[in-house]
C-alpha cells in the first residue's frame, strides 16, 4: 500500500485497524497524543509519531511521503461545544494544511465521520442525495470537517464514509 498514517490510532475502531493493517504488513505511523493511552499499539510494528491534530505545528514531524491518510481521531463526548469543532473540524483542517504543504504523494485520505451529520432523515432511507441536517453540536462539527474535505477533492482525493453505531470490544463509548 505506502507510508499510512492512522489517526486516532489508541481508539476503539483506530486501534482495531492498525492492528489489521501491521497483520498485513502494512508500514504504519500512528499519530498518537503525549497524553494517549498506547496499550492497544504495544508489541505492534507501528512508528508512533507524537502530535496532535489541534496543533499544527506538532504535525510537522510526521514524514513527508505519507500515501494513505486514515482520520479517525474525533471527539464523540465533550465537556464543552467548543471542543467539538476544535479537534473535529479543525484537526481536520490542520491536517488538510499538512497534506499540501507536505505536498504528501497521496492515493487517499480516507475520513471517519458519521451518520447522525443526516440528523432524522424524513422517511427511513437516507439517500445520497439527502441534504444534511446534523441536530448535534458533534455531528455538525464532523460535517464542516467534510466540507472542509471536499472544498481540495481536486487536490486531495477524499474518501468520507459515515458508518452506524459501531461497538464491540475495546468500545468505551457506548456501553457503560
Amino acid at each position: 500500500m505506502g507510508k499510512i498514517l492512522v489517526t486516532g490510532a489508541t481508539g476503539f475502531v483506530g486501534s482495531h485497524l492498525v492492528e489489521t493493517l501491521v497483520k498485513k504488513g502494512e508500514d504504519v505511523y500512528c499519530l498518537v497524543r503525549a497524553t494517549s493511552n498506547l496499550r492497544w499499539l504495544k508489541g505492534l510494528s507501528v512508528k508512533l509519531v507524537q502530535g496532535d491534530c489541534t496543533d499544527i505545528s506538532s504535525l510537522k514531524s510526521l514524514p513527508s511521503d505519507i500515501e494513505f491518510v486514515f482520520h479517525l481521531a474525533g471527539l464523540v463526548k465533550a465537556r464543552r461545544k467548543r471542543a467539538f469543532y476544535e479537534v473535529n473540524y479543525q484537526g481536520t483542517v490542520n491536517l488538510i494544511k499538512i497534506c499540501l504543504t507536505k505536498r504528501w504523494p497521496l492515493k487517499r485520505f480516507i475520513f471517519i465521520s458519521t451518520l447522525a451529520v443526516h440528523g432524522s432523515p424524513s422517511d427511513s432511507m437516507i439517500k445520497s442525495d439527502d441534504q444534511p441536517r446534523p441536530l448535534s453540536h458533534y455531528a455538525k462539527s464532523k460535517w464542516l470537517a467534510e466540507q472542509a474535505l471536499l472544498s481540495v477533492k481536486e487536490i486531495i482525493p477524499v474518501i468520507i464514509f459515515r458508518p452506524t453505531v459501531i461497538y464491540g470490544p475495546r468500545d468505551r463509548e457506548l456501553l457503560d
